[in-house]
């Protein structure tokens, strides 16, 4: 009997360091979701931002193949900015973007030819 005596009393002195251990373990785990949730809000904003700009890129490429499918519709155009007719255009997600492109003319190579250099923007706010 007295051991069983021994061993309460070493379980009652026990009950008050878990409980101690208990609320440090929750304030660590506390700290620890504050730090996952902030980390789960930013992985979702760099995903959304990297889908922008495969949309973007994809814009611009569209509108590249289109002066490589008719290369006289660069030819006859002066050096400046030209927006395109079709802004503001749409991504998937209802955002407004707006594309233009810029057109220089580089000076003349060896041979007597100059080319026409296509810069194309696509333009977009992130929230």
């Amino acid at each position: 009997m007295e051991i069983r005596f021994l061993k309460m009393m070493h379980l009652g002195k026990r009950k008050g360091e878990s409980l101690v251990g208990v609320l440090v373990a929750t304030l660590l785990l506390a700290i620890l979701a504050v730090f996952l949730a902030n980390s789960f809000v930013v992985r979702k904003k760099a995903m959304h931002s990297a889908g922008y700009r495969i949309e973007a890129k994809n814009l611009a490429r569209a509108k590249l193949e289109e002066f490589k499918a008719n290369p006289s519709a660069i030819t006859g155009l002066a050096d400046n900015t030209y927006p395109d007719p079709a802004n503001p255009i749409s991504f998937n997600d209802g955002r407004s973007v707006t594309r233009q492109w810029i057109i220089t003319t580089d000076p003349a190579d060896a041979d007597g030819f100059s080319y026409k250099r296509v810069n194309i923007e696509v333009n977009w706010d992130e929230d």
